[in-house]
């Protein structure tokens, strides 16, 4: 895992109710939304943590449910990021097709994971299916292929395409830059 220095770090993380935002819901809801989903791409969302946490599960938010759409499968993951910037997946949901359905959605982590202060991490969101409209997820554009926000050490968000389940590990190289950032909270224990 890396750590990062304090003036390295993007300033995007609070706590509110019990759960850990990686970034402001506040800034989602501003910007009325996110984005459609697309089958079998992974959206990452990095950050760094400012407290040493366990967390159990994890909230996410739909701006619209998919229509007439075959979900087969939906998930979100914990990823730590080592020094590389290369991602380990270390906890996740279950799988479940109804997870990107209402508009605002809990699922429980397998097992609980705790979170280190000053190491980075990413949310992983997977939607898989056919047919009809994914799914569009709570989230906020942000400027895809600029120097921040695409490093290592300050990228803010990715997507990895070509996914039929949450992968175990991804190379940094294999993280294409995306110009939205997906919201998903994570519950403290």
């Amino acid at each position: 895992m890396q750590i990062i220095q304090k003036a390295q770090r993007p300033a995007f993380f609070v706590k509110r109710d019990g759960w850990i935002e990686p970034f402001p819901l506040d800034i989602c809801l501003e910007n009325n939304g996110g984005g459609s989903t697309t089958s079998g791409a992974l959206r990452l969302t990095f950050f760094t943590p400012q407290y040493t946490k366990t967390v159990d599960a994890f909230k996410t938010g739909c701006v619209t449910a998919g229509v007439g759409n075959t979900p087969t499968v939906c998930r979100m993951g914990l990823y730590t990021v080592d020094s590389a910037g290369n991602i380990t997946l270390v906890a996740s949901t279950p799988d479940d097709t109804a997870l990107f359905s209402s508009t605002w959605n809990v699922k429980a982590l397998s097992a609980s994971y705790k979170i280190l202060k000053g190491h980075r991490y990413a949310t992983g969101t997977l939607y898989v299916g056919t047919g009809g409209t994914a799914p569009a997820m709570q989230g906020a554009a942000t400027t895809a292929g600029t120097a921040f926000g695409t490093n290592n050490d300050t990228r803010l968000n990715g997507s990895v395409s070509g996914q039929t389940d949450l992968p175990g590990t991804v190379a940094y190289s294999s993280v294409a830059n995306t110009g939205v950032r997906w919201w998903s909270g994570l519950r403290e224990v």
